[in-house]
């Protein structure tokens, strides 16, 4: 398959957006219901939107689109399982529930966002929604 520029800028303008301007807007909108959190969970919370889950939210948005473009839609769940799976440590007490409520609405918004990029992409690019 052989792509023209056009073709590659929207590629690569795609991942861009999707990977690392997804990440400011869930961060704007995850800060903005924080300030009304206790400290304690809004210090924890900080951490971690600034710290790993900033990477993991990279590399989750990444595959999300990387299979959305190429036609694995049911690879999507399998990374939202995962994640999902890899957090249940965190939801110990009230403060974890707590905080995996913020881990979830952040995956939300990520997921619904990196999606709704991949579907735009795929409709600029011409290809059809529906691989198989």
């Amino acid at each position: 398959m052989s792509f023209t520029w056009i073709q590659l800028i929207v590629l690569l303008a795609g991942f861009a957006v999707a990977v690392f301007g997804v990440d400011w807007v869930v961060l704007f909108l995850l800060q903005r219901l924080l300030r009304r959190e206790e400290e304690e969970l809004s210090a924890t919370l900080q951490k971690s939107l600034r710290g790993v889950g900033r990477y993991i939210g990279w590399s989750e948005r990444f595959f999300i689109l990387l299979l959305l473009l190429s036609g694995y839609y049911e690879g999507i769940g399998f990374v939202l399982a995962a994640k999902s799976i890899l957090r249940i440590g965190d939801l110990r007490g009230q403060q974890g529930r707590r905080f995996s409520e913020y881990v979830i609405l952040g995956t939300l918004l990520s997921f619904s966002l990196a999606f709704l990029i991949g579907a735009v992409m795929r409709a600029v690019l011409g290809w059809p929604v529906r691989v198989r």
